[in-house]
This record gives C-alpha cells, structure tokens and sequence, in this order.
C-alpha cells in the first residue's frame, strides 16, 4: 500500500529540493532539525510539506525522531523523514540537542549551500552528513503524502553499485569540489534521490 501510494505521489506532486549543511563531526555529537516552518520559506514559499533527509557519507550515527527509538544509519545510507517531524542526528543513541537558532538558517541561507558545519575539534572525523529537504504543497495530496511512513532508511553500505550509491557519490563529489553550478545539482540530486528512495 505504501509503495502504490508513493508511486501516485510521485507521478501528481512538484518536489522543490535544497540541500542545505554539510556537517562533519566527531564524537560525542548531537543535531537537532530546525523546525519546518524556518526551513520552508527558504526553500518553497507557500508550500505546507517538508520532507527532511540526511545522507551519511563516512562513519555512523543514529537517527530518531524525538521520542522514538534511534535507528542505526552506516555510510551510503539516506534516512528520510517524510512528515519532517522534529529528529536528532547522533554519535549515539540517547544523545540530546537543541534545534539550530535563527541565525545560524540566516546565516546558512544567505551564503552558497551546503552551508559547512564543523563539530571536529582536534581528533578524527567520525561521521559526515549531507543534509537537505524537499517541500511541495500538500493539497490535493494529503492522503498520499500521510501514507507514506515517517521514516524511510535506503542506501548502498558497500557502495558498490545502485542508483542510491551513484546519487551519493555524486553528492560527496559536488560538496567537497564546489564547483560552478554545484549548488543546483545538489538541488535536482535530491529531488532525485527521494525518488530513488
């Protein structure tokens, strides 16, 4: 049902996708999402749904939605969160964090995304993540968009192969060269790679 419901989805609703940090840690770290309504206006003015994804691209970390059990995440795997509901991304399971302030959005939306957030303070980098989201305009769509589970995990762990695996690799390519134009295919991969998901 969810899959069928998905593919209807994708066939009727416009996705807007931006990816906006490119975060590097080592642990112990933490990161709470910022909420939809400060994300949304940067990415789709009018629009009502966010969807909210992460790519880990080296290391582990967990993935929760607050409230709820964390869920493993390796490098090559994607976790959505369809419904944006409020997530933290960690070193470990039970670790706490606050969501981003006000300044810190200004700040990344004002300057050429992924805007790069550093948490590795004199050791070795144990996870990095791209983070982005997409907004569309719920209605007509409510039921579709409602049928789709608050959290989809995908990915290619041995990177050898798969759509997903190339998206990531492609990704990791166009944050670390920034390259002209880097920006809107970061934008058009994860539209993609929702698809994909």
């Amino acid at each position: 049902m969810a899959g069928d419901a998905l593919s209807d989805l994708l066939k009727t609703v416009r996705l807007t996708g931006a990816t906006f940090f490119d975060i590097e840690a080592q642990d112990p770290w933490a990161v709470c999402s910022p909420a939809p309504a400060s994300i949304l206006p940067r990415i789709l003015p009018g629009a009502d749904h966010l969807i909210s994804y992460h790519v880990l691209t080296a290391g582990r970390c967990f993935a929760r939605i607050i409230g709820q059990e964390a869920i493993p995440v390796e490098a090559g795997e994607v976790v959505v969160f369809t419904h944006s509901d409020p997530h933290i991304m960690s070193s470990t399971p039970d670790l706490r964090a606050d969501p981003p302030t006000a300044d810190v959005l200004q700040i990344a939306a004002a300057s050429q995304t992924p805007f790069p957030i550093n948490y590795v303070k004199d050791g070795s980098l144990s996870a990095r993540l791209v983070c982005g989201y997409l907004a569309c305009h719920a209605l007509p769509f409510n039921p579709l968009l409602e049928a789709l589970p608050p959290v989809i995990k995908a990915g290619d762990v041995k990177g050898d192969g798969g759509w997903l695996g190339q998206f990531i690799r492609l990704a990791v390519s166009e944050v670390a060269e920034k390259r002209a134009g880097s920006e809107t295919v970061l934008t058009k991969l994860s539209e993609l790679m929702f698809v994909d998901v």
